[in-house]
Formats: structure tokens, sequence, C-alpha cells
């Protein structure tokens, strides 16, 4: 209907685009149609062009959405604050494990088995992994490490006593 209308304002107006009692010249019509697709075909590109862009730009955005929000990985809190805390109760623990070690080795043979195997349920006890804010996690932390410590002075003691009755 469009073409229509263009082609019947062309015939009336054909003296003053063309010249006085000219048509267009040979392929004029042919050559204007051809544009016309070119044109509309570049157009449509475009804009498919357009809508693959702004859908993989949505997708893309959606799965990093997802990738931060839901992030399996991870595992540890990123507070360095609190690998710090950790760190240095991790040591104390080390030392004190050390040490109870080295008294357990005095032990009757048939104790000492007991012993490492209690001591190694001791070390190996992993902390809880809760959903709290840093502080309140810092004094989790503090008084876990801290429960195994005293656990171990008291066996260190229990064992000072029970190897100075035996001498």
């Amino acid at each position: 209907m469009i073409d229509n209308q263009l082609e019947n304002k062309l015939r009336e107006n054909a003296g003053i685009i063309f010249g006085q009692g000219k048509e267009p010249p040979a392929g004029h019509r042919e050559r204007f149609e051809q544009r016309l697709k070119a044109k509309a075909v570049r157009k449509s590109g475009r804009v498919a062009v357009w809508k693959t862009g702004l859908i993989t730009t949505a997708a893309a955005a959606v799965l990093t959405g997802f990738i931060f929000l839901l992030n399996p990985f991870a595992k540890e809190r990123p507070n360095a604050e609190l690998a710090d805390v950790r760190n240095y109760y991790n040591i104390l623990l080390e030392e004190e494990v050390e040490t109870t070690l080295q008294l357990i080795q005095a032990m009757d043979e048939t104790q000492r088995e007991i012993l490492f195997d209690n001591v190694e349920l001791i070390e190996n006890e992993v902390i809880p992994d809760v959903q709290i804010p840093d502080d309140e996690y810092i004094i989790l932390i503090a008084s876990f490490y801290t429960d195994k410590i005293e656990i171990l002075q008291n066996m260190q003691n229990i064992i000072r006593t029970t190897a100075s009755n035996f001498y």
C-alpha cells in the first residue's frame, strides 16, 4: 500500500522531479526497489544483532549475580582478622599438643595408645561454620581453641601427677 502511494506521488510529480514530460530513466524503478530492499535487510540485521547483544548481556548479568550470591566455593570467611585470630590460637594449640605428646611418651604402653588417640581427636576437631557476625565469630574461635587448650593442659596435669605417683 505504501509502495503504491509512493509510486502515485512519483507519477504525479514526475515532471517536477525528472523534468517536463519525462519518465524516469530505464531501470530506475528496479534500482530503487533494490536499494529499498537492501536498506531493509541492513536495518533488520542491525536490530537482530542489537537484540542478540542485549540478550547475551542480560544472561551474563544473571549468571554473574548467581555466582556472587550463591558461591558454593567460599567456605572460609574472607576477613583477614578472622584468619589472624585463628592462626594465633592454632599456634597455641600446636604447642600444647607437642607438650602433651612428649609427656605421653613417658607413659605405660597400654595407656599411651588411648592418650594418643584422645590428643588426635582434640587436635583435629573442626570449628563449626555458623552464620554470625565477624565479632561474634572471633569470640567463637577464641572460645573453641581455649577449650581445647584447657583440655590438653588438664591431660598434662593428670599425666604428671600419675607419673609422679609411680616414681
